[in-house]
């Protein structure tokens, strides 16, 4: 091993699910070499961040809307009874 090219070792785990999905990825190349491929991916592969502060904002809205009408309903009665469906 001292004359590799490369010699870090890196060790991952996976589930038997998560096998697959890499094996049937690497059909689609075709490769055969998990080496070759998990290399290729973490270097080169993409990184994907969302901003979802926006979605937050509306979620937080939301939530406003459901607590005054919450508080909006007759007094004693529980929400879910005020739907008229039963």
């Amino acid at each position: 091993m001292e004359n590799r090219k490369r010699n870090v070792q890196i060790i991952i785990r996976v589930t038997e699910e998560e096998r697959a999905l890499i094996e049937e990825k690497m059909q689609q190349i075709p490769t055969l070499n998990l080496s070759a491929y998990a290399r290729k991916m973490l270097i080169d592969g993409y990184i994907i961040t969302l901003d979802l502060q926006e979605i937050k904002g509306h979620t937080a809205q939301l939530q406003k809307i459901g607590m005054l009408f919450y508080e909006c309903r007759p007094k004693g009665v529980p929400f879910f009874m005020q739907t008229g469906n039963g």
